[in-house]
């Protein structure tokens, strides 16, 4: 093996000193990834059902193993603005998305051009795990905690911040998708993962040398290709979350708009109940497509998501489509605004049923483990590798609902209780 060793000269110091810290940062990148594959094989060999003891004493927004309840879309140009309202509302996202995507979920190039956006987002991440003092969230101007100094993720999540990037597409939009995963190779480790719009079979291959070990993947269904190709792309295992955007996709595949018709106080009650029947009709191509995502995503245990409701000013109507959310088995859904994130996490609080089913599935499947009974029966139904799935994240859910109420004062939080364990509906385990 041969060694190196620092030369007299000034100069070469100075070389070999970058090479020391590249061998450095090398090993350590090399560790990291050890360190997470021993954690994987851990986590594996305790069986998808089993709870986490260590995973359950972190609140989901702080636990970047849990599956979120909200993803927060803030455009990459604004960030700072977004966070403001955020805190303004005493609420926390489970997972922030910052959307260097034009025209889609609010983002623009309005504040400088993407290439501006991309350098905000990389200054943005890299201050706020230094811990440099930020213009933004507090009455006086100033990011601070109860000591009077602290980063962002420390403010608004109670330590780590989960932060996702959404990029443009590498495959129909090369020029400004692939600036964006060089992005995301720079940035590493800043972020939990990134979610890659109008994916189809093809989107790992030219992604996956800028993807980062610990990255996890999201796969935006948001085109007509790539709902054809759920299927192979669920199928190849790379991906653990998926977006449906029904509003999206109807006017990518040029439906007629569900909202395009809003009823201005009419008094004839003909007309309305028409207008609604015709609204429900033009929801179901859309809606047929989004099953077959969720198919294929749920065949492959995937976790689905929901797109973000458009009419940020109807908060009964976003209620409603919550509802209608959490009935089409969706694990979380993309918000527009804080003000949509309380009533998103109330929605995905496990009832009592939910959370007996659960425990019986993992009762269930430790008999079967340690063959209690003499037999691999079970009683509850289902295939069993979704039904741990399912029973592991309706625990995990509830358990962040108790710890949410144990700890009311964690870093001002008090609005999460109201959107985990606060005004939960009838039927609901606290």
């Amino acid at each position: 093996m041969w060694k190196c060793y620092p030369l007299r000269c000034p100069a070469a110091t100075g070389v070999f000193g970058c090479f020391k810290r590249l061998q450095d940062g090398y090993s350590a990148w090399c560790a990291a990834v050890s360190n997470q594959e021993t954690a994987s094989a851990k986590t594996s060999s305790r069986g998808s059902g089993a709870e986490n003891t260590e995973n359950l004493q972190l609140p989901i927004h702080t636990n970047p193993n849990a599956c979120p309840r909200s993803v927060l879309a803030v455009p990459a140009g604004n960030i700072k603005d977004a966070l403001r309202r955020q805190k303004r509302y005493d609420v926390v996202a489970d997972v922030v998305m910052l959307d260097l995507t034009r025209g889609v979920f609010g983002g623009s190039d309005r504040s400088g051009g993407a290439s501006e956006a991309r350098d905000r987002l990389l200054r943005f991440l890299r201050e706020s795990v230094r811990g440099d003092h930020m213009e933004g969230c507090s009455d006086d101007g100033e990011w601070k905690t109860q000591s009077g100094e602290g980063t962002v993720g420390q403010i608004f999540n109670g330590g780590r911040a989960r932060w996702v990037v959404r990029v443009n597409s590498p495959e129909f939009d090369a020029a400004r998708g692939f600036l964006d995963m060089e992005l995301v190779g720079v940035l590493g480790d800043l972020i939990e993962g990134v979610v890659l719009p109008s994916v189809t079979a093809n989107t790992y291959e030219l992604v996956q040398e800028f993807i980062h070990p610990s990255h996890k993947l999201w796969a935006a269904f948001n085109t007509p290709l790539s709902v054809l190709q759920a299927s192979a792309v669920c199928a190849q295992g790379h991906y653990r979350y998926a977006i449906v955007d029904r509003e999206e996709l109807a006017y990518e595949m040029q439906y007629p708009s569900v909202n395009s018709e809003k009823r201005s106080g009419s008094l004839n009650f003909s007309e309305d109940v028409e207008a609604t029947q015709l609204k429900h009709v033009r929801s179901l191509p859309a809606l047929h497509s989004a099953c077959q995502v969720m198919t294929a995503a749920k065949a492959h245990g995937m976790y689905l998501f929901d797109g973000g409701f458009s009419d940020v000013s109807d908060s009964i109507g976003f209620r409603h489509d919550m509802q209608r959310c959490r009935a089409f088995g969706f694990d979380g859904r993309v918000v527009l605004r804080p003000s949509q994130i309380a009533a998103c996490h109330e929605a995905f609080v496990p009832t009592s049923e939910e959370v007996e089913w659960a425990k019986a599935v993992q009762r269930t499947h430790c008999m079967d483990q340690y063959n209690v009974n003499g037999d691999n029966a079970t009683s509850v139904g289902g295939d069993a590798t979704c039904r741990r799935q399912r029973a592991a994240l309706i625990l995990e859910r509830h358990a962040a609902v108790q710890w949410y109420n144990r700890n009311p004062q964690d870093d001002g939080m008090d609005m999460q209780r109201k959107g985990a364990g606060g005004n939960v509906p009838q039927g609901s385990v606290v």
